[in-house]
């Protein structure tokens, strides 16, 4: 049987509102001071997460918030290749 890739996308809204963000490079979760335990918990139940958690200050925080959606030339959402079976 043959895995699909397909996108999946965690919007800059939520990740910025919420404090919580999956790593494109390590596929870990990053958590910001103040993160949302709820959202975290959200965003682990919908990601395949293969990274470690890791907990940032607020400045490393914003800065990875920034780099990982300025990967995209016109501010458009996080996304996320995942495989899944059809």
């Amino acid at each position: 049987m043959e895995t699909e890739t397909t996108t999946r996308q965690l919007p800059f809204e939520f990740a910025r509102t919420h404090r919580v963000l999956v790593d494109a490079d390590s596929g870990g979760l990053l958590l910001g001071p103040g993160y949302s335990l709820e959202a975290a918990l959200d965003v682990a139940r919908q990601f395949p997460l293969t990274g470690a958690t890791r907990w940032l200050d607020e400045n490393s925080f914003d800065q990875q918030l920034r780099t990982e959606y300025s990967k995209c030339s016109f501010g458009c959402p996080f996304y996320w290749k995942i495989s899944v079976d059809p």
